[in-house]
């Protein structure tokens, strides 16, 4: 019929990735809530370090032994803090003055929360650093709540790097299973690795929030996806641009060090845009509600 939407099935969730605190090692749940404006418990502690005449959020980018750090938050809003050295921290939430920081640019209202972990985070770091409560959900996110890569475009840079693309769930780092990338750290145990070891590239390198797993579609399929709306199970995305990258994906998963194949360099000969590396797909969320690892994925162009 003229003007019917058409709907296809594009894959399903391979992989769920968050943190509690921002810019630390991501879990991998096996479920997620997103409402309209957040993944709940993505990204609402982060690190904050004067500059100047204020104070401003710690950039991954600057801070990459960031990535080794490894969060959950537990019953009652705890967050679990553990160090590369062994050392951890149980932090109950309870924060002193409220603080402006520095956002790229934008200003983020957050509470301090001091206590010994500020000087452990500040050594392994190599600067004074104090740890927040984020007063708003996305302040302290740079795009829109949901990140979204497909394993077809993954194989592809592993392709090009002329090494192993590593499936969700196969990666060869350390085993813990609390807390494996960027995510909030849900201590279920997983067991998936820290990502891409010495040689290959895993989708952990690009902290996503959805990792899509696409055997029919080629590389970079997703593209053709921006201003679709995506149904993953009950919740309704709408795809709003391909996501500029940066230096992040150049760290090694749950390393801490930059290393191996340079997603970068792989993708600048035909991935820049307004001069900027483009890979993987921001989204809003339309339709509220909970994703699952295996729901199926729909897209719908108009």
């Amino acid at each position: 019929m003229t003007g019917q939407a058409a709907v296809q099935q594009v894959g399903t969730v391979a992989r769920l990735g968050l943190t509690p605190l921002k810019g630390a090692a991501h879990s991998h749940p096996e479920r997620i809530a997103v409402r309209r404006d957040e993944v709940v418990g993505d990204r609402r502690w982060a690190l904050i370090q004067p500059a100047a005449s204020e104070w401003r959020i710690v950039r991954t980018v600057e801070s990459p032994k960031m990535t080794a750090v490894r969060a959950r938050c537990a019953a009652g809003g705890v967050l679990h803090l553990e160090l590369p050295d062994g050392r951890r921290y149980l932090v109950d939430g309870a924060h002193t003055g409220a603080v402006v920081a520095e956002y790229w640019g934008r200003p983020a209202n957050v509470h301090l929360v001091p206590g010994p972990w500020d000087r452990a985070l500040s050594e392994l770091l190599g600067g004074e650093v104090h740890l927040v409560t984020v007063d708003r959900a996305g302040a302290v996110v740079s795009a829109e709540p949901v990140s979204i890569v497909t394993t077809s475009s993954v194989l592809e840079v592993a392709r090009r790097a002329g090494v192993s693309g590593d499936a969700p769930g196969d990666g060869d780092g350390d085993g813990h299973g609390d807390a494996d990338g960027d995510g909030d750290g849900d201590g279920d145990g997983d067991g998936d690795g820290d990502g891409d070891g010495d040689g290959g590239v895993d989708d952990e390198r690009f902290r996503s929030t959805l990792v899509i797993d696409t055997p029919g579609l080629s590389a970079f399929a997703e593209d053709g996806w921006v201003g679709g709306r995506l149904q993953v199970g009950p919740v309704e995305l709408i795809v709003r641009q391909r996501l500029a990258r940066c230096a992040v994906i150049r760290i090694r998963p749950g390393t801490g060090v930059v290393g191996g194949p340079d997603p970068l360099k792989l993708l600048a000969a035909d991935r820049v845009v307004n001069g900027e590396v483009v890979f993987g797909l921001g989204a809003e969320v339309a339709v509220p509600g909970e994703i699952a690892v295996g729901d199926p994925v729909h897209l719908t162009r108009a």
